[in-house]
């Protein structure tokens, strides 16, 4: 028998006896009465004085007497009068509208059918162990020199992390079963006002049963991310966005990565990038309707601008790269990243993506995510089927997935951009991960693994254009992202579209990056003109530039030209810095009508410089730039800023 024992006044103050009925309770320094109560027993109370002291208890049980006890025969009619049983159910109904779950803010748990809605374990090492690591090792001169990416991260590495760090991450590795990602977290990279992404290393780790090994990589990953800090594309970023190097503070986040092992390789089904506003809608689609853009694999293939499957949340099963075979197979994704298990495949690498594999179409029908998200090309039938029977090449269409809705992958999307809009009062990004290669009877899983804020903190005030010429512009676009009007830019700085080769992207960024440096030292902001995706990962897609290599450019336009048709960069990091720094974005396609780039006009002119690939001109006063993004409008043309 267990007994409750409690002051009378102050019920929170007390204990239970245990099975032989001893109990211990703390003494009040002006004493009290204790009750001493149980079910079948009367209750009892004692005063007790201040101090220690013994009370012995003795409970008397409760012994209730029936007067009379009444057997009936059968059953009687039943009665709603009186019984409150009734009553209760009857408020419970009067109530119903008010506790449905599908009007109240953010109840989400079991909300989707076999899916588990979730953020993946996660460790932070704080912003001191980086303060600590960069005084211990004597690393301060790097912030005042000029090194190569290559010598500051080999001074880095030869390194030491503090002691306490190093045991701590020791205790953490005996809990790991996955691979890890190690990414930053950086004060300025985070900050909720000038937010940006991609500009610090990401580096991932197998997962290996030796622990020494296990943390040797995890120590040279954490040395790698801090190290990217004072990479040339970070210290370039940092100087156009207003920000002092010096003033950094890293810290790392460790988290397990999404996905499963097959043949060596670790990837999850599909990654991506979703934002809560579309700037660049197609047909019904709406800017506060959002935009996604997934890939099979690794999301690293996103957010470095490779080559993904844009779609509208709300209208999944629009997809514009899908819509017809042709731009099926001329679109869609065509190759998927995907981590080596090989833990000597991670070497010392200013490249986050040097132990990552890349798997071409003809490869990946081995593997069991193909299931999830491929279709077939039929090519005796000229089709895209998506009958798990056929055979043939693999499309990554995802049309298991937008189309017949295997995975709510559209539904989840849509509503964590709602929250995450709501909750953080702006639109936002978020980064994550789906995994369906689970075991049967296991439920899939959509990791959240990143969410930020899309800031536009310049002045974004919408013009009349109505009163505006088009017909005096040398730059004119209706797929326009911006912050309103600039006053002070004099150059344009563009890609010259006869010497243009899609194999050439690479020899573009090198010559930009000798310019752009040559307008930093004079402190000139440019206008930048190019085809294809500025930023990309992959050189055929557009110039792989990093921020070094076009610091000093305030809006940049993407010029289609034909034969060299790209969708624009939304959903890559280089598209969120460029909407946080409050760069001016066009996207322009002047062969198909979609907007205006006069080159012959600027050809005419005489160039400032006319070098293989680019050339750039200066203009006497400065040029009228309005970027509006409000009516999705840009323009550029000589004249005053009016």
């Amino acid at each position: 028998m267990y007994i409750s024992v409690y002051y009378q006044d102050k019920r929170d103050m007390g204990t239970v006896t245990n099975i032989d009925g001893e109990y211990k309770l703390d003494a009040r320094r002006n004493g009290g009465t204790l009750v001493f109560s149980s079910i079948g027993y009367v209750t009892k109370t004692v005063k007790v004085g201040s101090g220690n002291q013994t009370v012995n208890v003795k409970l008397s049980p409760d012994d209730v007497m029936l007067t009379e006890v009444v057997v009936k025969p059968q059953k009687e009619k039943y009665s709603r009068k009186n019984n409150p049983a009734v009553e209760f159910m009857k408020k419970v109904i009067e109530h119903k509208k008010a506790q449905v779950l599908e009007v109240n803010d953010y109840y989400q748990y079991d909300k989707y059918e076999n899916v588990r809605i979730m953020i993946p374990r996660s460790v932070v090492i704080a912003t001191e162990y980086f303060d600590d690591f960069i005084r211990h090792n004597g690393l301060k001169y790097i912030i005042s020199q000029d090194f190569s990416d290559e010598e500051i991260l080999s001074e880095f590495v030869s390194s030491v992390l503090p002691f306490r760090l190093r045991e701590a991450l020791k205790s953490y590795i005996r809990t790991v079963r996955t691979p890890l990602a190690i990414r930053s977290s950086s004060k300025l990279e985070d900050s909720h006002y000038q937010p940006f992404a991609g500009i610090y290393s990401t580096y991932m780790i197998p997962y290996v049963d030796n622990e020494d090994q296990m943390l040797r990589l995890l120590l040279k990953a954490v040395k790698s991310v801090y190290a990217s800090v004072y990479f040339a594309a970070s210290r370039a970023y940092i100087q156009s966005s207003q920000n002092l190097i010096s003033e950094e503070k890293m810290a790392v986040i460790i988290q397990e990565v999404c996905g499963t092992e097959q043949d060596g390789l670790y990837f999850p089904t599909c990654s991506g990038v979703a934002r809560s506003i579309n700037y660049y809608p197609i047909g019904d689609e709406r800017p506060e309707d959002g935009v996604c853009n997934i890939a099979m694999g690794l999301g690293k293939l996103v957010v470095d601008g490779g080559r993904t499957l844009r779609f509208s949340p709300r209208y999944p099963q629009k997809v514009l790269q899908t819509s017809t075979p042709e731009l099926a197979l001329r679109d869609t994704q065509n190759e998927v990243l995907a981590l080596s298990l090989r833990p000597e495949e991670f070497r010392t690498s200013i490249d986050d993506a040097v132990n990552l594999h890349r798997l071409s179409l003809t490869e990946i029908g081995r593997f069991r995510n193909s299931k999830y998200v491929c279709s077939v090309w039929d090519r005796e039938n000229e089709r895209i089927s998506d009958s798990p029977f056929d055979q043939g090449r693999k499309v990554i269409t995802f049309n298991n997935i937008l189309k017949y809705n295997t995975f709510p992958l559209a539904e989840i999307i849509s509503d964590i951009l709602t929250m995450g809009a709501e909750e953080m009062r702006c639109p936002v990004e978020v980064e994550f991960a789906v995994n369906m290669d689970v075991a049967p009877g296991q439920r899939q899983v959509f990791n959240l693994l990143q969410i930020r804020p899309i800031i536009d903190n310049q002045d974004n005030r919408s013009i009349d254009w109505n009163e505006v010429d088009a017909s005096r512009a040398l730059i004119y676009g209706e797929q326009a992202l911006g912050i309103g009007q600039m006053t002070d830019i004099a150059d344009i700085i563009y890609v010259k579209s006869e010497a243009f080769d899609s194999l050439s992207t690479e020899k573009i960024a090198e010559e930009l990056l000798t310019l752009n440096n040559r307008m930093r030292d004079q402190g000139r902001p440019y206008i930048l003109v190019g085809p294809g995706r500025w930023g990309s990962s992959d050189p055929f897609l557009g110039v792989p530039v990093k921020w070094n290599h076009i610091s000093e450019a305030r809006v940049i336009v993407e010029c289609g030209i034909e034969k060299f048709d790209v969708e624009p960069s939304q959903g890559t990091h280089f598209f969120q810095n460029v909407t946080s720094l409050g760069v001016g974005y066009l996207t322009i396609n002047p062969f198909r009508g979609d907007g205006l780039f006069r080159e012959k006009e600027l050809d005419a002119r005489q160039a400032l410089y006319d070098g293989t690939y680019l050339r750039q001109v200066r203009f006497d006063s400065p040029l009228w730039v309005c970027i509006d993004g409000r009516s999705n409008k840009g323009m550029v043309r000589e004249g005053k800023n009016d």
